[in-house]
């Protein structure tokens, strides 16, 4: 009886197509707090370091056969903190640029993106993990800007920048979040400048007259938007976009439906 019991432990070390065994190979064992992964898992050797993989305890796996539960295969797991999956702020801002913000926005957009990515969220917070990103870290960062963050003159940066700044950052964790590569959305926690609103000096009348007397006297015909903005409120890319389409000489209407970047 003992070797019939010896014979069939040792059989079933190299049974591996247990339905049971099988379905814990495939799938990794999560918690709240770790991440348990079987030693030949293909995870195991590229996301452990080999310092990891020394610390790794034993754990004993075993499949019910018939009346006897046998124990089949040592199998060696890591408790892993979920840190060491996460990924790097930098490397999720080229993701979430290259695949979400890009292919879907305004050449404008894209720019200004492109430029707090490059220019500040990278030099500051790249090598941040995404986990690590709380917001007393954001909170800290933004004081900084407001203190220091013009790259020109080192002092601080406009409320308006900075928001435009948070902007980013909050878009880009929340899809993170949303996508689970992030455990918890923490961003909107962060408290935002208060912007100061501008006072708008407009032309007098007397000046938009003078204005439209040097238009209507040049022979550059070019110089007829300028009076076109003055009585539309038109855009600079909104002048540039129109068409000759884009106007009713019969109804008196000028349709703005689109818009431009180039000149």
């Amino acid at each position: 009886m003992l070797l019939y019991l010896v014979f069939y432990a040792l059989r079933g070390i190299f049974e591996f197509k247990s339905c049971i065994l099988t379905c814990f190979l495939k799938n990794r064992t999560r918690t709240d707090d770790f991440v348990l992964i079987p030693a030949w898992h293909p995870q195991f050797n590229t996301n452990l370091s080999r310092e990891n993989k020394d610390k790794c305890s034993l754990f004993f796996y075993a499949v019910l056969r018939g009346d006897f539960l046998f124990t089949v295969k040592k199998i060696i797991i890591k408790t892993v903190n979920r840190k060491e999956f996460s990924m790097k702020y930098k490397d999720w801002l080229d993701v979430w640029f290259a695949n979400y913000i890009e292919p879907s926005s305004k050449t404008k957009t894209c720019e200004r993106y492109s430029e707090i990515i490059e220019k500040h969220l990278k030099v500051k917070l790249g090598e941040y993990e995404l986990e690590e990103l709380s917001p007393i870290v954001i909170q800290k960062y933004i004081t900084e800007l407001m203190q220091s963050g013009n790259l020109t003159t080192g002092k601080g940066l406009a409320a308006n920048s900075v928001n435009g700044i948070i902007t980013v950052i909050q878009n880009s964790l929340k899809l993170a979040y949303t996508l689970g590569e992030l455990k918890e959305y923490t961003a909107d926690k962060i408290r935002r400048p208060k912007t100061k609103e501008k006072e708008v000096s407009c032309f007098s009348l007397a000046e938009q007259k003078k204005i439209e007397q040097a238009v209507l006297s040049s022979k550059k015909r070019k110089f007829i938007g300028i009076v076109i903005c003055l009585y539309s409120g038109l855009r600079i890319g909104e002048l540039l976009a129109l068409t000759w389409s884009d106007i009713d000489f019969t109804k008196g209407t000028l349709a703005v439906n689109k818009t431009c970047h180039d000149g």
